[in-house]
């Protein structure tokens, strides 16, 4: 069965990468924007930096390594699935869900990596870049373990961040339209370019709201970097279990109260 999804994801990939290179100059245009936006947020840390040693506990080569983490978990999502959630409402609108729905192959599946944006490639580029280079700079050795805990950090923030919003996409199914949720991700991708104990502190009610965007990236990197104990772990694998079956559960009841585009 996975090596079935995983061929399956191998096709789709090759017919995406034939679509986006019948744009080369939107695709070049759109790479280089993901590279400026990437460079810009590194330099406000490094002009923070320029007036202190210390931001809220984070020093500047934890700061850079959250960016790196961060853009590595958000490109995944957006090079693989932010396309295909924001087309969702259109495809329920136009009837192509029910063309989805008749393929031999897991609708959420299809739902979630039909198309591809590989103009976000250089923030997985980049992402990896400045990963590497604060190890080189805290003075941590590159090992397999250093990298598994790496990738398994990255993974963790990808899940999180897909929960989330596969939590949202099956409301089109009960709405007329739903066409704000492209909005909403730049809105969440902006609370989440910094940790969030750097806006909530020691506010109770800021940290209870702002847990969903702590579990992408400021809980994976307080891991990683062992600002926490074994209880953070904890903390951390409770809710992005709870928030995915979440999702999957409100995906599979959404898609029974579906009604096809021709009945």
């Amino acid at each position: 069965m996975i090596k079935r999804y995983f061929k399956l994801l191998l096709q789709l990939v090759r017919n995406n990468i034939v679509l986006e290179m019948e744009y080369r100059v939107k695709f070049i245009i759109s790479m280089l924007t993901s590279i400026y936006w990437v460079v810009f947020q590194l330099f406000l840390i490094e002009l923070f930096f320029g007036y202190t040693n210390n931001l809220f506990g984070w020093n500047k080569a934890e700061l850079f390594l959250f960016t790196g983490l961060f853009r590595l978990s958000k490109s995944l999502f957006d090079i693989f699935v932010r396309r295909n959630f924001f087309e969702f409402s259109e495809n329920v609108n136009q009837g192509l869900l029910d063309f989805i729905l008749t393929k031999p192959v897991n609708p959420l599946f299809l739902c979630s990596v039909r198309r591809h944006k590989y103009a976000n490639i250089p923030d997985l580029i980049i992402g990896t870049a400045v990963c590497f280079y604060v190890f080189n700079l805290m003075g941590v050795s590159i090992s397999l373990a250093t990298v598994f805990s790496l990738l398994l950090m990255v993974i963790t923030g990808f899940v999180a961040y897909y929960s989330i919003f596969l939590l949202i996409v099956p409301l089109a199914i009960f709405m007329t339209r739903l066409t704000a949720i492209s909005d909403l991700n730049n809105v969440f991708a902006n609370m989440l370019r910094y940790p969030t104990t750097t806006i909530s502190r020691d506010n109770l009610v800021a940290n209870l709201f702002l847990l969903p965007v702590a579990i992408v990236a400021t809980l994976p990197i307080m891991i990683f970097l062992r600002k926490g104990g074994f209880l953070l772990i904890l903390v951390e694998l409770i809710l992005v279990s709870v928030i995915f079956f979440a999702a999957i559960s409100f995906w599979n009841f959404a898609l029974k109260h579906y009604s096809s585009a021709s009945s």
